[in-house]
């Protein structure tokens, strides 16, 4: 028995001695700003989408991953949206006058907007025809909220509600003064008339066991301002559900407070809920850290609450020129790639130092179906879409 127990000793101390051996190395405090920051990578996939691939993109915009799992690309300045697969392949082309904004409900109908007065429909369902339907047009009964030069930026629906409602970022173009982001509701009936959703008052009820006195919130869900939690000229909206929380993940071009995420919050004494910051300046919170100075136009977000964000290269300032941040749940910057490119220095050949190269991206969507984890981005300056994946997640 002791020399059993002698013997189990000294392999414990060589295994001891085995692990301890070796150099550890610390983790910098300061990360330069040139590119990837942590120990992954993120790798574009090849082919990239573009004209010499076979695609026609001009000006891509916003780019979403649909409930139906397909892709679906505002290809502005081609007035229509396409219908994608993960593959590339073009399955369905709908026809919008230069769409800005899409988003898909739980019925996999699409709501679009086009920086216009009015909102329009697409229903995708196998066997629908895939027509385009004004459902709400601006009318003089909703000033208040409104204003003559009002127009919609882009569109989110709220996961978890189905098919009752979406909101809708807006700004005026004559104006900055005018950000805000409003709540409508969607109609039920897929025959989708016109004018049928409904920009909802004010003030209105969403639920409350009295109903003499309902809880209820305000519209717009997101007021005027330039401080964090207010909208000043938006640009961009995506709604998520995490943790049996509603969130609102915000960009916009001006304000000083350009990226924000929000949570929809209830206060049961006053029996109201309307949107609050996430996450405030301060704290390690790279998102709103003036060092960046990031001008974004778009943002999303993937399955653990990472956001992505992609803005128009800093081209005076090599070490900010990225067009791509990815930061983590609570704002810390995680990842950063993309530097400026425009098609006249792309090297044909897409190698590696090449590669990722952006031009004033407009969209960005994450593809959380399955195993894919990819991430597609508009890179509307070279009329292309880039795919880009974690090296951890790529197969060798």
């Amino acid at each position: 028995m002791k020399n059993n127990l002698l013997i189990l000793l000294i392999v414990l101390a060589i295994v001891f001695m085995l692990l301890s051996c070796g150099e550890k190395i610390s983790r910098p405090e300061e990360i330069p700003f040139e590119g990837n920051l942590s120990d992954t990578t993120y790798l574009q996939l090849n082919p990239p989408w573009d004209e010499d691939h076979g695609y026609s993109f001009n000006n891509p915009g916003k780019i979403i991953v649909g409930w139906d799992t397909y892709l679906y690309v505002c290809d502005t300045d081609n007035h229509r949206i396409l219908q994608m697969d993960a593959a590339g392949t073009i399955h369905s082309t709908y026809e919008v006058d230069h769409p800005i904004g899409i988003t898909q409900d739980e019925l996999l109908r699409l709501i679009v907007v086009n920086g216009t007065r009015d909102i329009y429909k697409i229903d995708t369902y196998p066997g629908r025809n895939g027509n385009q339907t004004i459902s709400y047009s601006v009318d003089s009964e909703h000033y208040d909220m409104l204003g003559d030069n009002d127009v919609f930026t882009d569109v989110s629906e709220i996961p978890g509600y189905i098919d009752k409602a979406y909101f809708v970022s807006v700004y005026d173009t004559l104006l900055d003064q005018t950000g805000k982001v409003l709540l409508f509701l969607n109609d039920p009936d897929t025959s989708m008339v016109n004018n049928a959703d409904t920009l909802l008052p004010p003030e209105f009820p969403v639920g409350g066991e009295d109903p003499e006195a309902p809880d209820t919130s305000h519209n717009p869900v997101v007021e005027y301002g330039t401080g964090v939690g207010f909208a000043d000229h938006p640009n961009g909206l995506t709604a998520f559900a995490r943790s049996g929380s509603l969130f609102l993940l915000t960009t916009q071009d001006s304000s000083s407070f350009k990226t924000q995420l929000l949570r929809w919050y209830t206060n049961s004494y006053y029996h109201v809920q309307f949107f609050q910051p996430a996450l405030l300046p301060g704290g390690g919170t790279d998102l709103y850290s003036d060092t960046l100075n990031l001008i974004p136009s778009a943002a999303t977000v993937d399955e653990s609450g990472n956001i992505y964000v992609v803005c128009k290269p800093d081209t005076a300032a090599d070490s900010l020129a990225c067009s791509v941040y990815k930061f983590d749940p609570i704002g810390r910057l995680k990842e950063a790639w993309g530097p400026y490119a425009t098609t006249d220095t792309l090297d044909e050949n897409y190698t590696s130092d090449t590669a990722g190269k952006m031009n004033f991206p407009r969209g960005v969507a994450y593809d959380y179906f399955g195993d894919r984890r990819t991430v597609y981005i508009s890179d509307s300056g070279n009329n292309r879409i880039l795919r880009f994946k974690l090296s951890t997640d790529i197969e060798n």
